[in-house]
C-alpha cells in the first residue's frame, strides 16, 4: 500500500512512518524541508517538498499519484504563538487547511484518509464537563476538526 503522510517529520508522524515502513508499505512524506525528512528516514521513503500554506505551489496530481491512503498528522499546537485572533488562527491552521487538503485528495482519487487529532479531543471525550473546547482556542479547533463544526 502507498501511504502519503502529511506531518511525517513531527512526533506522531515520525512514528507512523516508522511503523508503516516496518510493515513494508511504500511511504511518501510531504515536507517543507525534505532535507530534514531525509535525515530522519531511510532511502525507502519518497519525499515531496511542499507547504500547505501555499496550495498554489503544490502539484496535487503529482503529490497524490498512486496514493492509496492519506494520513494527516499535521497542524499547529500549543507551542505555536497565534497571530491575531487565536480562535481564527487555530481554526485556519488546524481545520481549514486539513479540510482543503482532504478535498484535494478526494478530487485526485484518494479513497481513504486518516486524520489524527489532538490529545485535547481525547480529553474532551473523557471529561466533557471540563469544556476545554469552550475555554481555549486550540481545543476548540481540535473539536472542530473531529466534528466538522466551527
Amino acid at each position: 500500500m502507498h501511504v502519503l503522510v502529511i506531518g511525517g517529520t513531527g512526533f506522531i508522524g515520525y512514528h507512523i512512518v516508522q511503523q508503516l515502513l516496518a510493515k513494508g508499505h511504500e511511504i511518501t512524506v510531504l515536507s517543507r524541508n525534505p532535507d530534514k525528512a531525509k535525515k530522519l528516514f531511510s532511502e525507502h521513503v519518497h519525499y515531496y517538498q511542499g507547504d500547505l500554506n501555499f496550495f498554489r505551489d503544490i502539484d496535487f496530481s503529482r503529490l497524490f499519484a498512486d496514493i492509496d491512503v492519506l494520513i494527516y498528522a499535521a497542524g499547529v499546537d500549543e507551542r505555536e504563538t497565534p497571530k491575531g485572533d487565536p480562535y481564527a488562527f487555530f481554526y485556519h491552521e488546524n481545520v481549514t487547511t486539513c479540510v482543503n487538503l482532504l478535498d484535494k485528495a478526494r478530487d485526485h482519487g484518494v479513497k481513504k484518509s486518516i486524520v489524527l487529532g489532538s490529545i485535547f479531543s481525547y480529553i474532551d471525550e473523557l471529561h466533557p464537563e471540563l469544556e476545554l473546547y469552550v475555554h481555549h482556542p486550540l481545543p476548540h479547533s481540535a473539536k472542530a476538526t473531529i466534528t466538522g463544526t466551527g
